[in-house]
């Protein structure tokens, strides 16, 4: 739980770091390069001689823990942006193919696409974590390291080989030092009554400073005003975005957040001597099999038939389908009380356990993971595709940041998951689960309007950045020719 906690708040500093200062793809060589190390470690503290004096493993597997958060915190945030980064076009494009056909790129399916398979591809390694279970089991904890190890080798070579063949879009400085000069400027005076009126952001506009007469940021000091209009919209779109992140707090509850009392419950269950944690690998099966469903089948087969699915759909559906998890798992939990020989203390009953299959728990794993395909990848194309240019890697961190949230509110309430009282966690996430789709659905019903605005905002700035761009170059040309 440690790891899995710092794993999700290490990407706030490699986020922001890629950003400000290293670019992504130098930020996941560094993650890579820590993660290999790490696992050396873990090698180390895992053979038999160094386990056997017990105390001498302790040092490596504590700095191994620590290291591979970091490793993880540059490689998390950066991965998913430098794919997308990838993509050459800014908008949709009509593109002419070697055999002379021309077909019509769209950029948000194209992003789509690319998220999915992304996250198809780490839920495969996800899922061959299993391997290194048995490994440990049956052969040692050196191996079950070794082996993630090698594959953290095969990785770093790869990166060697392909870094030089694919787009690398520097750092552009990062966005917290003018961020915090514009949130000051939007806190002078009566804010309250802005915020009232929905013009709290538009406060710190340049052309409104000017208007009212402030030619500087801090007049005392002369100091410049470094931002722009633009600027300030994006920073208004990111905060509203990590405020919608919020909701994925609860969504990530129900998926499995509860592992204490699902491990309990199948325990407690007729599992014919297969171990109660090896369930939850379905959760990786069903993603494995339902993304490319999904992306090649159902996805077109929607769009052919001129039904439009909105972002919002999507999450509402995910968020539903973890509600739906919860559920099933009280249902199951209920059943397991009235068949347990100890009745509502069956976790620890000697007495035997109850006639309900463990597979049910199938179930339960299956639809939470349904709903990550839909609300997950959704949610990681949104904090791509609405993020400012320069804050990519800090958006997707700030994302991460829910899971170490949900993996925090777990840990802290995993001592009072006992029985008899098991039911009732799961019927108060599905309750969550049910309360969440329907607010957000409510809340963000226009968010693809809202979204094609920002995107249009968005691309005339950087259109006007570019034609005066090219102007300041011009005059400088017909400068020095003049001269001569």
């Amino acid at each position: 739980m440690l790891l899995q906690f710092l794993a999700y708040v290490a990407p706030l500093v490699g986020g922001y770091l890629a950003d400000a200062k290293l670019g992504k793809f130098k930020a996941i060589m560094i993650g890579v390069w820590v993660g290999l190390v790490s696992h050396i470690l873990f090698v180390i503290a895992g053979l038999p001689p160094v386990i056997k004096h017990g105390k001498s493993a302790l040092a490596p597997t504590v700095i191994a823990i620590i290291s591979l958060a970091i490793g993880t915190g540059f490689i998390k945030p950066n991965l998913l942006p430098l794919l997308l980064d990838q993509y050459p076009y800014r908008a949709n494009v009509l593109k002419k193919l070697p055999s002379g056909e021309i077909v019509y790129m769209d950029r948000d399916k194209s992003m789509e696409s690319v998220t999915m398979i992304f996250y198809w591809s780490i839920n495969i390694g996800a899922f061959l974590q299993l391997g290194t279970t048995y490994a440990a089991r049956d052969i040692g904890y050196w191996l079950a390291f070794l082996v993630p190890g090698l594959m953290y080798l095969l990785v770093c070579l790869f990166m060697l080989l392909v870094g030089r063949h694919i787009s690398h879009p520097p750092p552009t400085g990062s966005i917290i030092e003018r961020f915090l000069k514009v949130l000051s400027v939007c806190f002078r005076g009566n804010f309250l009554a802005r915020i009232k009126n929905r013009q709290f952001w538009e406060f710190s506009y340049p052309s409104n400073m000017e208007a009212r007469g402030e030619l500087y940021f801090r007049k005392k000091h002369q100091s410049p005003i470094t931002w722009t209009e633009q600027d300030v919209r994006d920073y208004r779109s990111t905060i509203g975005q990590c405020l919608m992140f919020l909701y994925w707090i609860v969504f990530n509850l129900n998926d499995t957040g509860l592992s204490t009392a699902l491990n309990a419950q199948a325990g407690a269950m007729v599992t014919k001597n297969v171990p109660n944690d090896l369930f939850n690998n379905f959760n990786q099966l069903t993603i494995i099999f339902l993304i490319p469903v999904l992306d090649f089948l159902i996805y077109p087969a929607i769009a052919k038939a001129g039904i439009i699915i909105k972002p919002v759909h999507k999450i509402c559906f995910g968020f539903f389908l973890g509600g739906l998890s919860s559920m099933v798992a009280a249902i199951l939990q209920w059943r397991v009380y009235k068949t347990s020989p100890c009745g509502y203390y069956a976790t620890d009953c000697e007495a035997g356990v109850s006639t309900v299959s463990a597979w049910y728990e199938v179930i339960v794993y299956a639809l939470a993971a349904a709903g990550e395909c839909f609300c997950y990848t959704q949610a990681y194309e949104l904090a791509y595709t609405r993020a400012p240019d320069n804050a990519k890697g800090l958006v997707m961190a700030l994302f991460l940041l829910m899971s170490a949230f949900s993996a925090a509110i777990s840990e802290a309430i995993s001592a009072v998951l006992i029985d008899p009282h098991l039911i009732w966690p799961f019927v108060g996430m599905a309750a969550a689960g049910g309360a969440t789709t329907i607010m957000f659905l409510v809340q963000y019903w226009n968010l693809d309007k809202i979204m094609a605005k920002e995107a249009a905002e968005r691309e005339h700035a950087h259109q006007e950045k570019q034609d005066n761009g090219f102007e300041e170059k011009l005059s400088a040309v017909v400068s020095r020719a003049s001269k001569a």
